[in-house]
Protein backbone atom coordinates (compact mmCIF):
# COMPACT_ATOMS: atom_id res chain seq x y z
CA UNK A 1 0.00 0.00 0.00
CA UNK A 2 2.88 2.28 1.02
CA UNK A 3 4.15 1.94 -2.78
CA UNK A 4 0.97 2.63 -4.62
CA UNK A 5 0.68 5.81 -2.52
CA UNK A 6 4.48 6.99 -3.04
CA UNK A 7 3.90 6.30 -6.79
CA UNK A 8 0.86 8.39 -6.87
CA UNK A 9 2.40 11.06 -5.14
CA UNK A 10 5.38 10.63 -7.99
CA UNK A 11 3.21 10.65 -10.65
CA UNK A 12 1.10 13.68 -9.49
CA UNK A 13 4.60 16.19 -8.71
CA UNK A 14 5.67 15.05 -12.19
CA UNK A 15 2.25 16.15 -14.20
CA UNK A 16 2.48 19.47 -12.00
CA UNK A 17 5.63 21.09 -13.50
CA UNK A 18 4.60 20.98 -17.47
CA UNK A 19 6.18 24.05 -17.95
CA UNK A 20 8.84 24.52 -19.97
CA UNK A 21 11.43 25.56 -17.48
CA UNK A 22 11.59 24.45 -13.41
CA UNK A 23 8.92 26.00 -11.63
CA UNK A 24 10.55 25.20 -8.17
CA UNK A 25 12.39 28.28 -9.73
CA UNK A 26 10.14 30.31 -10.86
CA UNK A 27 10.79 34.17 -9.27
CA UNK A 28 9.24 36.30 -11.83
CA UNK A 29 5.27 36.97 -11.68
CA UNK A 30 4.83 35.72 -15.54
CA UNK A 31 6.94 32.40 -14.41
CA UNK A 32 4.74 32.22 -11.44
CA UNK A 33 1.06 32.61 -13.40
CA UNK A 34 2.65 29.89 -15.99
CA UNK A 35 3.31 27.78 -13.33
CA UNK A 36 0.10 27.85 -10.94
CA UNK A 37 -2.24 27.52 -13.76
CA UNK A 38 -2.02 23.78 -15.75
CA UNK A 39 -3.60 25.04 -18.97
CA UNK A 40 -1.18 27.43 -19.69
CA UNK A 41 1.76 25.04 -18.19
CA UNK A 42 1.02 22.89 -20.61
CA UNK A 43 0.66 25.57 -23.19
CA UNK A 44 4.26 26.56 -22.62
CA UNK A 45 5.94 23.32 -22.53
CA UNK A 46 4.17 22.76 -26.02
CA UNK A 47 5.15 26.11 -27.43
CA UNK A 48 8.64 25.72 -25.83
CA UNK A 49 8.77 21.81 -27.73
CA UNK A 50 7.86 23.33 -31.26
CA UNK A 51 9.93 26.37 -30.85
CA UNK A 52 13.10 24.14 -30.35
CA UNK A 53 11.64 21.81 -33.23
CA UNK A 54 11.30 25.18 -35.60
CA UNK A 55 14.55 26.71 -34.55
CA UNK A 56 16.61 23.93 -35.08
CA UNK A 57 15.53 24.00 -38.75
CA UNK A 58 15.35 27.39 -39.18
CA UNK A 59 17.16 28.99 -42.60
CA UNK A 60 17.16 32.47 -40.78
CA UNK A 61 17.52 31.68 -37.07
CA UNK A 62 18.07 35.36 -35.52
CA UNK A 63 14.57 36.38 -37.40
CA UNK A 64 12.99 33.76 -35.53
CA UNK A 65 14.87 34.38 -32.10
CA UNK A 66 14.42 38.47 -32.76
CA UNK A 67 10.83 37.33 -33.36
CA UNK A 68 10.44 35.44 -30.30
CA UNK A 69 11.70 37.80 -27.83
CA UNK A 70 9.25 40.44 -29.07
CA UNK A 71 6.34 37.38 -28.44
CA UNK A 72 7.71 37.09 -24.84
CA UNK A 73 7.59 40.65 -23.97
CA UNK A 74 3.75 40.78 -24.73
CA UNK A 75 3.07 37.88 -22.88
CA UNK A 76 4.90 39.04 -19.98
CA UNK A 77 2.71 42.53 -19.84
CA UNK A 78 -0.25 40.41 -19.40
CA UNK A 79 -1.91 40.94 -15.79
CA UNK A 80 -4.54 37.92 -16.20
CA UNK A 81 -4.06 34.73 -17.08
CA UNK A 82 -6.20 34.46 -19.19
CA UNK A 83 -4.01 37.12 -21.68
CA UNK A 84 -1.13 34.64 -21.02
CA UNK A 85 -3.00 31.65 -22.33
CA UNK A 86 -4.49 34.10 -25.00
CA UNK A 87 -1.42 35.07 -26.24
CA UNK A 88 0.27 31.28 -26.14
CA UNK A 89 -2.99 30.14 -28.37
CA UNK A 90 -2.61 32.55 -31.05
CA UNK A 91 1.23 31.94 -31.21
Amino acid sequence: MKHIIYILILISAASVEAASFNCSLAQTPIEKTICSNPEISKADETLSALYGNIKGQARYANDLIKNQLTWLKERNSCKTDLCVLEKYTAR
